[in-house]
């Protein structure tokens, strides 16, 4: 805090955990900009609250020098605090923890680890071998080998920064024998492999796994292929590894199956093998601050492959001051040019090997001309294989760059041109290949934008501002709800007593309905990407009600508000004032009682929490017809409970104020359908062990089968009981069922606009409207996955290399 505080060199007796401490403990502070005087503020809990604590600005000032040791609860109070804030903090009680409390913490992990009984352990792991498994099948068949003996491209062990212990432990070989390598990682070996972009890094780390898996023994770990891009800022090693195989794996999610604590377990006994892949394209602080994160969170017996590229990992290196324990480095060397030669005479026939026959011709008659070093890279000899029919052109360019870029401005228009002209497999509506380049170079732009290389519904979102922003998220869903909810709140009071009422009604009702959704939008803790621009009171806002019983009390109160002014004010008009304020007042307390109850029922079906984690949805139910029964029989009492709470105070207040008879006793079927209804989005998360790994399409649509099985609750049977218990025929029946529509259509509404299958429609549709996409998207994107355009990873599309993305990001709009 330059310039507010004397900030002093940290003592050099510190440990090296203490360090890493006391430096993330600066950045956060320098981050939230925060000085002593405003520590002291922020920190300190009021003796009223029973949790009474003061910690001053002379002992911040210490603390943050690192010349005392700050107590652990005052670093958990400053960590809820950032969080308010939006700024990720929760690993900083576990750098605390690491620092200062270092035994208790394998202690820890042997209990976590104890939880699992050791059969159980073995059929998880196994199980997750086997999806692995699938998935390397599937990457090598499609993306690597394609029918035929890979390039094969050599290593050799790297000069830059290595452990000494590690040196000269691995051979030199090439990628038709992996073995060597893959020995030196089961024995508990780290891999760090290196080499330009488009060298094989990544498939050679695929080869690895496949290696492993294939002679996978009882008890080896399970390599998973991370991408280094998916790690949040802050997130502990651990923590990004259980989020990426509950992700990537639902499956292991199956209690039922594999026990509450079968991912944590996983990782505490280190039965899964990280095969980190692109650190390189993480921007340099961060990708810094992972190195030394992998360096700090596994002991030194744990086994690792890692991929980048090599300055990237000499820089990275350089700004962790240490280099991986442990960690042999080797570099990927080029192709040779007669290598390539023959890798693009290989099997080829037909106008196919007419097309190539110039550019073999080319690189031998000059291997060390501009061509032969473009197709030294085996992803450049892959794009020449991919898109023969512009490879006529590559022996002209003397430029190296200029045959590169040749070859990835033609990729997708080879790719898609062919399967538009394929007898065999062409598609009932084929994809126009500029169309499909503008498509593509928007979203390598957007992803750019975003410091990404991962392309998953929820990010696809961010293309919308109006999915980056609380204020302006509440202001779409606000929107959204006051057209449509009003519109059905003035049909069902039009309908009896005339237009003008209904008209009336449903602004009113409409404008209650805006204000609770909107201000579930803008207050409930749902997660809005860093640097978005939000305004400064609105984070401030959100901060005050960072926490579940906060938003559940803060998120009625507007509506509360609103609808007591609107009912004191119609009041006034035949009552005296005292009496319409007090009925105001009145109308207040109930309203806010009732929404307060099901944001409550709503929380505490975690659908704030977890809103963005992957949904895997089935609408089987053999074998969980149990589970279900019990889920959604829990939640119906727990409404219906609640539904008596509300009801008896309803009675009461209107037995004070000699209300009509509200029908009190309805609150308690209301509230067991709509407690049943949150249950049943709880449930409908939750997957078996016989799910398929997530991928694009599985995730969409299991959240489309969760979203529109939730508006049966809501939207049919709710205003079919509000029909059926306030009216007196027919008339009256389809009166309070548009009221009863329009209420249910609220709640679906608030709950919807958190999934990703509504965000998709609503991204996916604005986008094409204005022409940045198509309107098949999910359809055109699988098909740039099938030409590989596209590669899957997990629940998320990639482009096939990031060179690609970065080509295309740079195309003219």
């Amino acid at each position: 805090m330059p310039g507010r505080d004397q900030r002093l060199s940290l003592p050099a007796a510190l440990s090296p955990a203490q360090r890493d401490f006391y430096d993330e403990l600066r950045r956060l502070i320098d981050v939230a900009g925060l000085t002593c005087r405003a520590l002291e503020t922020v920190t300190s809990v009021p003796s009223g609250s029973g949790e009474a604590a003061f910690y001053s600005k002379s002992r911040w000032g210490r603390w943050v020098n690192g010349q005392s040791q700050p107590p652990r609860k005052a670093i958990k109070i400053l960590a809820e605090r950032l969080a308010g804030d939006e700024i990720k903090a929760g690993h900083l009680l576990e750098l605390w923890d690491g620092a200062f409390a270092p035994a208790p913490r394998p202690a820890a992990e042997a209990r976590a680890a104890a939880e699992l009984p050791e059969g159980r352990d073995s059929a998880v792991a196994g199980r997750l071998a086997a999806l692995v498994a699938g998935e390397c099948a599937a990457e090598l068949n499609d993306r690597v080998l394609q029918g035929w003996q890979p390039l094969a491209v050599g290593w050799q062990p790297a000069a830059g920064p290595v452990d000494p212990d590690a040196a000269g432990t691995v051979p030199p070989g090439d990628t038709g024998d992996v073995g060597p390598l893959a020995r030196f990682v089961r024995e508990g070996g780290r891999l760090v492999v290196t080499g330009p972009g488009g060298a094989g890094k990544s498939t050679l780390a695929v080869l690895l796994m496949d290696y492993l898996l294939g002679r996978r023994r009882p008890g080896d770990p399970v390599p998973v292929l991370v991408p280094a891009s998916t790690v949040a800022p802050g997130e502990m090693m651990k923590g990004w590894l259980e989020r990426t195989l509950a992700d990537r794996y639902p499956p292991l999610r199956d209690a039922r199956a594999y026990g509450a604590g079968a991912i944590a377990g996983l990782v505490a006994q280190r039965r899964v093998l990280p095969v980190i892949d692109g650190l390189d394209d993480l921007a340099p602080e961060p990708r810094g601050q992972l190195l030394g994160a992998l360096s700090r969170a596994f002991g030194p017996s744990q086994p690792l492959i890692l991929t980048c590229r090599g300055p990237e990992y000499r820089e990275a290196v350089e700004a962790v001051g240490t280099v991986l324990p442990g960690g042999a480095v080797i570099e990927l060397r080029a192709v040779a040019g007669e290598d390539a030669a023959q890798f693009l005479e290989r099997g080829t026939a037909g106008p196919r090997a007419r097309s190539l026959r110039p550019v073999v011709d080319a690189i031998r008659a000059r291997p060390s001309g501009p061509l032969a070093q473009a197709l030294s890279s085996p992803l450049m000899v892959a794009l020449v294989r991919a898109s023969y029919t512009a490879a006529a052109g590559l022996a002209r360019p003397d430029d190296r760059a200029a045959v590169e870029s040749q070859l990835l401005d033609g990729l997708i228009g080879a790719s898609f041109g062919a399967r538009a002209t394929s007898e065999e497999a062409r598609p009932d509506r084929p994809w126009d290949a500029r169309d499909a380049e503008r498509w593509l170079a928007f979203l390598a732009r957007h992803l750019t934008r975003w410091h990404s290389y991962d392309l998953d519904w929820l990010r696809l979102r961010y293309a919308v501002g109006a999915f980056t922003d609380p204020l302006r998220r509440a202001c779409l869903g606000a929107a959204l709800v006051f057209v449509l909810a009003g519109t059905l709140f003035g049909l069902g009071r039009g309908l009896p007593y005339g237009a003008t009422q209904g008209l009336l009604y449903g602004l009113g009702h409409g404008l209650d309905a805006a204000l609770i959704v909107g201000a579930v939008y803008l207050l409930a803790p749902l997660p809005y990407p860093a640097g978005a621009g939000t305004a400064r009171w609105v984070r401030r806002l959100r901060r005050l009600t960072g926490t579940a019983r906060r938003a559940i009390v803060a998120i009625p109160v507007a509506y509360a508000i609103e609808s007591g002014l609107r009912d004191g004010i119609g009041a006034a008009r035949t009552h005296r004032p005292g009496t319409a304020v007090l009925m105001g007042l009145t109308a207040a307390v109930l309203n806010w009682l009732v929404a307060a109850i099901l944001v409550g029922l709503a929380t505490r079906a975690r659908l704030f929490d977890l809103a963005e984690q992957t949904v895997y949805f089935r609408l089987g139910l053999p074998g969980r017809g149990a589970e279900f029964a019990r889920t959604v029989g829990k939640g119906a009492a727990w409404g219906a409970g609640l539904g008596v709470v509300a009801g008896v105070g309803i009675k009461i207040l209107g037995n004070v104020l000699a209300f009509e008879d509200p029908l009190w006793e309805l609150g308690i079927p209301a509230g067991a359908v709509i407690g049943a209804a949150f249950a049943l989005a709880q449930w409908g998360r939750t997957p078996d062990a016989a799910a398929r790994p997530a991928s694009p399409a599985s995730t969409l649509r299991a959240d489309r089968n969760l979203v529109l099985l939730l508006a049966v609750p809501f939207m049919v049977i709710l205003p079919a009981f509000f029909g059926a218990a306030f009216a007196r025929g027919l008339d009256g029946f389809v009166s309070f069922g548009l009221y009863g529509l329009g209420i249910g259509l609220s709640i679906w509404l608030a709950v919807a606009l958190s999934h990703p299958w509504p965000q998709y429609l609503i991204a996916a549709g604005w986008l094409a409207a204005r022409g940045r996409l198509p309107w098949r998207l999910a359809a055109f994107l699988a098909e740039a996955n099938d030409l590989q355009v596209l590669r899957q990873r997990g629940a998320a599309y990639q482009f096939r290399h990031a060179r690609l993305q970065d080509h295309l990001a740079r195309v003219p709009r």
